[in-house]
C-alpha cells in the first residue's frame, strides 16, 4: 500500500472496507503499514491487539520496522514487544528482538 495517506482518507478507505477489522491476517498487516506510515490513531488499539496475537514473522517483522521509524513509534514496539515476546516462537522473537533492540545482546540470549 501506499502511503502515507491523510486521516480522511484512511477513514473513508477503513468505512469501506473495514481493514481494521480484517480477519485476513496479510490484508490487516498490509493495512497497518499504512497506519503506522500515516499515524492514523482510530486503528492503534488493534495494531497493538494484532501484534500480541499474530506470531507470523512475515507479517510482523514489517510493522515493527515501520514502528521503529516512525516518532513514538520506537516507543510502542518496545512496550508491545515485551509484552508479546513471551508469546512469540524463538526464531520469531529474535528476528523482532533485532529490531526493537538493535545492538542488544538479548536475541542471542536464546
Amino acid at each position: 500500500m501506499p502511503g502515507p495517506l491523510r486521516k480522511d482518507q484512511l477513514n473513508d478507505l477503513d468505512q469501506a472496507f473495514g481493514f481494521t477489522r480484517s480477519a485476513n491476517a496479510e490484508i490487516a498487516s498490509s493495512w497497518f503499514v499504512l497506519v503506522i506510515k500515516s499515524a492514523y490513531q482510530p486503528s492503534y488499539v488493534r495494531l497493538e491487539e494484532f501484534l500480541k496475537t499474530n506470531g507470523r514473522q512475515t507479517l510482523l517483522v514489517p510493522l515493527y520496522t515501520e514502528l521503529m521509524r516512525t516518532p513514538g513509534g520506537e516507543v510502542l514496539a518496545r512496550r508491545v514487544f515485551a509484552q508479546a515476546r513471551p508469546v512469540y516462537q524463538a526464531h520469531t522473537a529474535a528476528a523482532l528482538d533485532a529490531i526493537v533492540n538493535p545492538g542488544s545482546d538479548s536475541a542471542d540470549d536464546e
